[in-house]
């Protein structure tokens, strides 16, 4: 027992003799390493909330343009409306001019009949 003992305290000892110390370009390697891993992180957040960003004019665009759509629409549909309503305007209009033609026909075999009866 007191040789594992012994044998334990001197690989302890070894080890201790062992430990690896930092240089001081090791540690200003490892600070620049931990001050760039710092930056990413920074660049990280910088990005992420310019992607959200970016999403929230995406969906506002995405909205205006479901508006613009709309839009689009209704003014196709009012203009089928006017459409419609010329092409009733104009059979009307053309109703008119029948009706304006027979009453031409009729005014003139009115006063045709008028100046036969005039002549007897």
């Amino acid at each position: 027992m007191r040789i594992l003992l012994v044998t334990l305290c001197l690989l302890v000892l070894a080890m201790a003799g062992c430990t690896y110390t930092l240089k001081p370009e090791d540690k200003a390697l490892m600070e620049s390493a931990i001050s760039a891993g710092n930056e990413a992180k920074a660049s990280a957040a910088s990005a992420s909330s310019a992607a959200d960003k970016a999403s929230q004019e995406a969906q506002s665009a995405a909205q205006s343009a479901g508006k613009a759509e709309s839009a689009a629409a209704r003014a196709e549909t009012a203009a089928s409306k006017a459409e419609s309503a010329a092409d009733r305007a104009e059979r009307a209009a053309n109703r008119a001019e029948m009706s304006a033609d027979t009453a031409a026909l009729a005014a003139e075999k009115a006063v045709k009949a008028f100046e036969m009866k005039q002549r007897k």
